[in-house]
């Protein structure tokens, strides 16, 4: 698999991981590269709020 799939599907892993512990997603946003722009995302930031 590509770079980019891994590093999202490390994101779904994240998610899930925190949905556990009372963790809600907020939003997933990509990281582009300056160079290349947002064809080649590699890193991306995840969101979260904690439900009480």
């Amino acid at each position: 698999m590509g770079k980019n799939t891994e590093a999202f599907d490390e994101c779904i892993r994240i998610v899930q991981e925190k949905a556990k512990m009372g963790w809600e997603l907020v939003q997933i946003v990509p990281v582009a590269n300056e160079k290349t722009g947002l064809g080649d995302i590699a890193k991306y930031t995840i969101i979260f709020k904690v439900n009480d």
